[in-house]
């Protein structure tokens, strides 16, 4: 079977005009966004389809269940979401104010039982659904081989400066808080993030 580093898209998305580079989506004209951190259509096979979740089983072994998000002052930078984000004031964090991202960083353990050579995908999304932030996003990968469907363990380092956080319309790089929710296969692992 192929290994798709990439989303393929159905015969429909042909309708889309190739001059169109929006990677948001918006359904006031039926545009569903571009690639697989955006695109909100059906989908022909899936971003990172047979390179491993497609045939393999996992279960995440350790991760926290929160982080705790230090600013450089509390007051500024800890601020309201305006209207055209989310009406219920969902609270966010830029990156640039955040005291520490070092500290933030940690490691996600993995458990597999596979068979040959594979990439292991972690994914990472916000369990609230906000407009123009990314429906996922890939924060860690590896690709391990093994024999005769062999137990194996991976670790990957997650940053949340970098690998969970997204532009906002604003193009400040912001992380959300609330709940979040590491994906790896079909193994799903809640993570707080919190100030």
């Amino acid at each position: 079977g192929g290994k798709l580093a990439m989303t393929w898209y159905p015969k429909s998305f042909t309708a889309i005009p190739m001059t169109d580079m929006n990677m948001r989506a918006d359904s006031s004209r039926g545009y569903p966004g571009r690639t697989y951190r955006f695109y909100t259509g059906d989908v022909v096979y899936g971003f990172g389809y047979g390179l491993s979740y497609s045939k393999y089983s996992y279960s995440i072994l350790s991760a926290p269940k929160k982080i705790t998000v230090s600013c450089s002052s509390v007051l500024d930078t800890i601020r309201r979401k305006p209207a055209y984000i989310r009406r219920d004031g969902l609270d966010f964090v830029n990156t640039e104010d955040i005291a520490s991202c070092e500290a933030l960083i940690f490691s996600v353990r993995i458990a597999g039982a596979m068979d040959g050579s594979h990439a292991v995908l972690l994914f990472a999304r916000s369990k609230s659904s906000v407009p123009g932030f990314p429906i996922k996003q890939l924060v860690g990968f590896e690709r391990v081989h093994t024999t005769a469907s062999s137990a194996t363990n991976v670790e990957l380092t997650v940053d949340p400066c970098k690998h969970m956080s997204a532009a906002n319309p604003e193009g400040q790089r912001v992380l959300l808080l609330g709940a979040h929710v590491l994906t790896v296969g079909d193994e799903e692992f809640e993570l707080l993030v919190e100030p």
